[in-house]
């Protein structure tokens, strides 16, 4: 493999994983605003929908970064 094809690739990985931190750094503000906007007035069922659809992305997302080896 070239320089320029392993150089390629270097950049395609970090374009990725900066897309993917970007990603979780935007569902995790939107949490954190939910949670304090209206986190009192939500019903338990409406925050369990929300924690059911945070947990899940959080926990692949984590699973994901592991995985990757460097």
């Amino acid at each position: 493999m070239s320089h320029y094809e392993l150089a390629d690739i270097l950049g395609s990985y970090i374009a990725y994983a900066m897309a993917g931190m970007s990603l979780y750094l935007t569902v995790v503000s939107g949490y954190i605003l939910v949670a304090y906007l209206a986190g009192a007035s939500l019903s338990k069922s409406q925050s369990f929908i929300v924690n059911s659809i945070f947990i899940p992305f959080s926990l692949f997302t984590v699973a994901i970064k592991q995985t990757v080896s460097y």
